[in-house]
């Protein structure tokens, strides 16, 4: 559900971007030009947010990989050499 959220909210903001990208500004204090600032700031930390957590994952599933190859991996004992110890 957040998914879905955050790709709606990604989709409107690149929407009402590219619609008010030629508007007539007024001036210092025009109010498309800082909506459109927010939305800018807002959709850059969006993709470092997205980023850092794609790395936080593929590096979580490194660990993963590389502990379950560990374990998979016979040991060498003396049992499974099938060395017999007997005086």
């Amino acid at each position: 559900m957040l998914c879905a959220v955050l790709c709606v909210a990604t989709a409107f903001s690149y929407a009402f971007i590219f619609t008010h990208a030629c508007h007539e500004c007024t001036g210092g204090h025009c109010p498309i030009c800082a909506q459109v600032n927010a939305l800018v700031r807002n959709l850059k930390r969006i993709a470092e947010g997205v980023r850092l957590t794609a790395a936080a994952i593929c590096a979580f599933l490194l660990v993963i990989r590389t502990v379950s190859k560990k374990r998979l991996e016979p040991s060498s004992t003396l049992v499974s050499l099938k060395i017999k110890l007997s005086d």
